[in-house]
């Protein structure tokens, strides 16, 4: 994926960068999420892009799963640049991020105005006349669009720590591909909520060991479990089992906090 950033005279304000991507369910598909991060501290928003525009692209051979297929991504990603570059360029939009399932690939921009967008969205395509591009916009001014549907919930934000964790144990040698102890913190408001989690733990084979921070400790969530268990750390198989974690620690109103094991060089 190539990310676009402003480039010419009536180019978009500069802004910190920070992309990264997640997966998450929106109904009963699931979708691919890609956005700068950057853009989720309210600061680093320039004021005057309160306009939110949603630019679909209607993909022609999706795979099964309702994303673009190989043959058809680099015409997919063509069309991404063109809309980043002519929107932005011309109404100083900055490109938020996309959502790609369904059947569709979509473009989110903030701008100052929703003027032209249509004349300009034509124009992207009588350059790629076999496909459907449709665009429509939103006054948004506190950036719900983005908050609501491309910034991570709890879920897709562990996706991205997991990847980062993974990116630092290959960068020692690790390969992957061997089971290992995984410890893991989840947090809770007292020690009855921390006790029933601690019980379906056990159960699912953790070692379980419980500490609480200071009575004058600033964090509410005193309480902590740590669990222990030999697992796999692949992508697929760390994400389906850090989603099951945030998963049991939320119904005992607990905060899971993250993991760490050793680097294992083959």
């Amino acid at each position: 994926m190539r990310w676009w950033w402003g480039k010419k005279a009536q180019a978009p304000p500069r802004i910190p960068v920070k992309w990264d991507f997640y997966i998450r369910r929106r109904g009963e598909d699931l979708v691919s999420v890609a956005l700068n991060l950057a853009l989720a501290d309210p600061r680093l928003r320039p004021q005057s892009l309160k306009v939110v525009l949603w630019i679909k692209v209607k993909m022609r051979q999706p795979t099964e799963d309702g994303t673009a297929s190989p043959a058809e991504s680099p015409v997919i990603l063509q069309i991404e640049d063109a809309i980043a570059d002519d929107v932005g360029n011309r109404l100083g939009a900055i490109f938020a991020g996309h959502i790609m399932g369904c059947g569709y690939h979509e473009c989110v921009l903030y701008a100052p105005t929703s003027a032209r967008v249509s004349a300009i969205t034509s124009e992207i395509t009588s350059r790629f006349r076999e496909y459907q591009i449709t665009a429509s916009s939103a006054h948004d001014p506190t950036w719900s669009v983005y908050m609501e549907e491309l910034y991570p919930d709890q879920f897709g934000k562990h996706q991205i720590l997991n990847r980062q964790v993974l990116l630092n144990l290959k960068k020692g040698g690790d390969t992957l591909q061997t089971p290992r102890l995984l410890r893991h913190w989840i947090y809770f408001k007292d020690a009855e909520s921390r006790s029933g989690f601690v019980e379906r733990a056990k159960s699912f084979h953790f070692e379980v060991s419980e500490s609480e921070l200071p009575v004058d400790s600033p964090q509410q969530m005193r309480f902590c479990a740590n669990i222990a268990r030999v697992d796999f750390v692949k992508p697929h198989e760390i994400d389906g089992l850090i989603g099951e974690l945030v998963a049991l620690a939320s119904e005992f109103g607990g905060d899971y906090d993250g993991w760490e094991t050793e680097i294992i060089k083959s």
